[in-house]
């Protein structure tokens, strides 16, 4: 059981890390933790299948002035085989207008050749 725990941490940790690395801008890093064929579920928008729209999507909201973005993990569990897991939480949004935005996420990882990744994303909005 200890495991299980120690995991579910350490998958919390690495998502307080990528939420680090959002703060500072740095993106080409938060992409190391998503697998490059990751499924994006956004508020509005189609299935987007690659960390490529991540990343551009991560840019633009880095380049916009006014915008600022934050995301608190809230919880996590692992998968009993110890190669799945699943983080959600809370998504903070400042928009240019002076708005505040809210929204929930999941994340999904999957540890393969011993590293965890991002696999897939889901997002909604709470209005």
């Amino acid at each position: 059981m200890t495991d299980q725990i120690d995991t579910a941490d350490h998958i919390l940790e690495l998502e307080r890390m990528t939420s680090r690395l959002l703060a500072t801008g740095d993106v080409d890093k938060m992409m190391e933790y998503m697998a490059e064929d990751v499924k994006l579920l956004n508020p509005g928008m189609e299935l987007l299948v690659g960390n490529h729209h991540e990343k551009e999507g991560l840019e633009a909201a880095r380049d916009t002035e006014g915008l600022d973005m934050s995301f608190q993990p809230t919880g996590a569990e692992i998968s009993s085989s110890g190669d799945m897991a699943f983080a959600y939480g809370e998504i903070s949004m400042k928009l240019p207008d002076g708005s505040q935005q809210t929204e929930k996420y999941v994340t999904i990882w999957r540890k393969k050749h011993g590293k965890w990744q991002v696999v897939l994303q889901a997002r909604n909005a709470n209005e």
